[in-house]
């Protein structure tokens, strides 16, 4: 069982990691989004109320993260 785990997450690894590296060598600057709470929960609701939330959101990569698209599912 060990060395299926170990085939599989160096399979993984091998198909991962050259997407991350560039041809000098030097690993691309990619963006990582973080949500703190990516959910919330407005309870009951009355039809037409108006709610708000805010969510905060954190680039944690080395790139610019631009969000082009946000919904409400």
């Amino acid at each position: 069982m060990t060395r299926y785990f170990v085939a599989i997450l160096c399979l993984c690894l091998a198909i991962v990691l050259p997407g991350f590296v560039g041809a000098e060598g030097q690993t691309q600057t990619v963006p990582f989004i973080e949500v703190e709470n990516p959910t919330h929960d407005f309870g009951q609701v009355v039809q037409g109320e108006v709610v708000r939330h805010d969510f905060r959101v954190f680039n944690r990569g080395n790139a610019e993260l631009k969000i082009q698209h946000v919904s409400p599912d």
